[in-house]
């Protein structure tokens, strides 16, 4: 059974909501957890079933290989582009949708994990106590949604959309996604990545320097919130406004019909100025309105 209104409530623009917008919500709280979740469970002898078994395997190859990558990050430049090296990589759009075929396989990691705090001064040192603080916050609100707005189904269905995509962002480029919304998405990759490497670091127990910490965690919260503006803009999401204002919120189907009537302006535009042979303005210049007034 699908959730409430489930992936609907966020395709409110023909539905043309690429299936990356559930890629920040499967995972959304965090490779890390589900590897320490994981590791609580082997010191516990619990067993695991197949498919948490596999859920834990796809996470540990994805944080070895995207995680360990950023992990190696010389200075804050460099670990912008390696952010961006992870994010531009089909590979990681592959695991990435793999583990979102698995997340709503392994129901009892994800109750063990949500109710969980993100605390991992190991990691990031005591000076991050702030922000890794913000972090959790962030993760359980995102977690809380996703699970209010997709059902399982949902995100086996983004997952095998998005296993097939060739080119995981060229939704940046297409016309029918409002500006807003598709930086929303990006911002949920990012904030992936950024997951990536944390879990990487926990898992080989290293203690990162204070300027990759910091740089990590901004980033970080940044992914997170940003994603979290177009979760918070869905009906019966229940993101609380102290954590996303409503004034901060992607509203969805206002940005829509900006955006259709800022294309149906180009389309106007580009059929006067092929019968003219001449450009022809979509908005105004500074000059025209200045003239009008």
């Amino acid at each position: 059974m699908k959730g409430p209104r489930s992936i609907g409530m966020l395709r409110q623009m023909d539905n043309v909501l690429p299936a990356q917008a559930l890629g920040g919500a499967a995972p959304s709280t965090s490779f890390d957890a589900v590897l320490r979740a994981a590791v609580r469970w082997a010191s516990r002898r619990r067993r695991l079933t197949k498919d948490e078994r596999s859920l834990v395997d796809a996470v540990r190859i994805v944080t070895g290989n995207h995680g360990q990558l950023i992990l190696e990050a010389e200075n804050l430049v460099d670990l912008g582009d390696r952010l961006d090296q992870v994010v531009e990589d089909r590979a990681f759009h592959l695991a990435n949708a793999l583990i979102m075929s698995l997340v709503a396989k392994a129901p009892r990691i994800l109750e063990d994990v949500a109710g969980a705090d993100y605390d991992d001064t190991e990691v990031f040192g005591d000076g991050q106590a702030a922000l890794l603080e913000r972090v959790g916050r962030l993760m359980r609100a995102t977690a809380a949604a996703a699970r209010r707005l997709f059902s399982a189904e949902d995100i086996g269905e983004a997952a095998a959309e998005y296993t097939i995509q060739r080119e995981p962002l060229a939704f940046l480029y297409e016309w029918e996604l409002p500006a807003p919304v598709s930086s929303a998405i990006l911002d949920g990759m990012y904030s992936t990545a950024c997951s990536i490497a944390a879990a990487r670091a926990s898992e080989v127990g290293a203690r990162l320097e204070p300027w990759l910490a910091r740089g990590l965690l901004e980033r970080w919260c940044g992914g997170l919130y940003g994603y979290l503006r177009l979760l918070a803009s869905a009906p019966g999401s229940g993101v609380p406004k102290r954590i996303v204002p409503l004034e901060d919120r992607v509203d969805v189907e206002l940005e829509a019909w900006r955006h259709k009537a800022l294309m149906a302006g180009l389309k106007v535009a580009a059929i006067q100025s092929a019968e003219t042979g001449e450009a022809v303005p979509v908005f105004p210049s500074a000059a025209d309105s200045g003239a009008r007034r």
